[in-house]
């Protein structure tokens, strides 16, 4: 399961609450330049997502997945503003790095950090990382390409790593 840096940031344990039920997993990739963790539960059976066969465009619709501000599931529609190289802080504001990103309009808010952005056939355009602090409708995830090429081989990833300390956003 891919989720955010920041989301599992100073854990000791983890846990994914699913429709399946609740599952104990472990952090196997922790990269909090690009704010992305992979996580792992060998008693999790769930068929992954899919990755999407091609980059989104200006103007293609998206469905964001997530628990917006701490509440129920919900997938809500979006609609891909652009994609562009985002310069930012790392998730505890020691450096500057630079993310290939879509900037999306929709109801991104947090609590959604960690989930996918979806294309309407339901394979994984992006990560959502955050909304924009300055409207309210305005969202942003980091592309499939930058995902995958940050983690490389996924079904490699399965020694647990360290979180780091806990930051606050």
């Amino acid at each position: 399961m891919i989720t955010n840096a920041h989301v599992v940031a100073g854990t000791e344990e983890v846990w994914l609450d699913t429709v399946l039920g609740t599952f104990k997993a472990d952090v196997v990739f922790y990269d909090p330049q690009l704010d992305i963790a992979v996580l792992r539960s060998e008693e999790l059976t769930m068929a992954p997502l899919q990755w999407a066969s091609a980059t989104a465009v200006t103007g293609e619709d998206a469905i964001v997945m997530g628990f917006p501000n701490s509440g129920p599931f919900e997938a809500a529609p979006a609609r891909i503003s652009e994609r562009l190289k985002i310069a930012g802080p790392n998730i505890y504001a020691t450096g500057r790095v630079e993310r290939e990103a879509y900037t999306a309009r929709g109801s991104i808010r947090q609590g959604n950090s960690g989930g996918p952005m979806l294309n309407l056939d339901g394979q994984v355009l992006g990560v959502v990382f955050g909304a924009s602090a300055d409207e309210s409708d305005i969202g942003y995830a980091l592309t499939a390409d930058e995902v995958k090429e940050a983690i490389g081989n996924i079904a490699a990833l399965d020694t647990p790593v360290g979180t780091q300390e806990c930051v606050v956003r």
